[in-house]
C-alpha cells in the first residue's frame, strides 16, 4: 500500500470572487464579441478591431489562468449566438474552435508579457507580444472554420489576415486599459 505522505493533491477551491471573476470575464468577452461581430464585414467571420482579444489578454495577465474558462465561455457563447449555420453539430464545433483559440492566445500572450515585459522598452515589448500572440487565433480559428466547411476557401486568406490584425489591434487598444483598471492605485507602475 502506498502512502500519500509528502504528496500534494490538487484541490479545486471555488470561491465567490472566483465565480464573479469568471462570470465577469465571460460577460465582458461575449458582449463585446457580439457587438464586434455585428460590425464585421460580410460574410462576418472577422472584424478589423477585436476588443475581446484585449479583454482576454489584459485579464489573463492580471488575474492569471483562472480567467481562461471565462474567455472560453464568453467566446463560445458569442460565436454560437451569431452563428448562421443551420446544422446544430457544426454550430457547436464552429463555436468551440475560435473559443479554444482565444483562450490559448490569451494564455500565451499573458505568459509572454510576464516573461518579457521587464526592464527597458516595455511598450515596444508589449506591442510585439500583442501582435505575435494574436497570430495564434488569427490562424487557428479561420483554418478550423475552413476545415469544418464553415468558411469558403476563397475568403480564407483574407480572414486569416483580418482576424490576426483585428486581434492585434484589440489587444493593443484594450489590454493596457484592462490592466490599468484592474490594478489598484498602489500596484500601478509609474
Amino acid at each position: 500500500m502506498g502512502t500519500t505522505r509528502g504528496r500534494r493533491r490538487a484541490v479545486l477551491v471555488v470561491t465567490w470572487p472566483a465565480v464573479r471573476l469568471f462570470l465577469s470575464v465571460a460577460a465582458a468577452y461575449s458582449l463585446t464579441a457580439v457587438l464586434g461581430l455585428t460590425l464585421a464585414t460580410p460574410p462576418g467571420y472577422a472584424t478589423l478591431v477585436w476588443l475581446p482579444a484585449g479583454i482576454a489578454l489584459g485579464c489573463a495577465y492580471v488575474f492569471g489562468p483562472a480567467v481562461l474558462p471565462g474567455v472560453l465561455l464568453g467566446s463560445y457563447m458569442a460565436n454560437v449566438w451569431v452563428s448562421t449555420v443551420p446544422e446544430r453539430e457544426l454550430v457547436l464545433l464552429g463555436g468551440l474552435a475560435p473559443a479554444v483559440g482565444a483562450s490559448v492566445q490569451a494564455y500565451v500572450g499573458a505568459a509572454m508579457m510576464r516573461r518579457w515585459m521587464v526592464g527597458r522598452w516595455r511598450l515596444a515589448k508589449f506591442a510585439l507580444v500583442a501582435v505575435s500572440s494574436s497570430a495564434i487565433n488569427g490562424v487557428w480559428a479561420p483554418t478550423t472554420l475552413f476545415m469544418l466547411g464553415l468558411m469558403p476557401a476563397a475568403v480564407l486568406q483574407r480572414n486569416v489576415l483580418t482576424w490576426w490584425v483585428g486581434d492585434a489591434l484589440g489587444a493593443l487598444a484594450i489590454a493596457p486599459l484592462v490592466i490599468f483598471l484592474a490594478k489598484g492605485p498602489n500596484e500601478r507602475e509609474r
